[in-house]
């Protein structure tokens, strides 16, 4: 069974289309795209669970990036 509901893939595609619109029209860069979306998600899972580990999600996301 999936861990995850149709609202989780919604607010997932809703944060990278909007970061996607903003690199596409100028207002962001590529690198800072990144950084944007992983705030993004950080601000999602802090919210749907309190004892969400940001620090452990940050060096996870940092390990992706290298």
């Amino acid at each position: 069974m999936s861990m995850f509901a149709h609202r989780h893939y919604e607010a997932v595609a809703e944060i990278i289309a909007d970061v996607s619109e903003s690199v596409s029209v100028g207002e962001i860069g590529k690198d800072e795209a990144g950084e944007i979306i992983i705030r993004s998600l950080e601000l999602l899972f802090e919210e749907d669970n309190p004892k969400f580990n940001l620090q452990r999600f940050r060096n996870a996301c940092g390990k992706v990036r290298k």
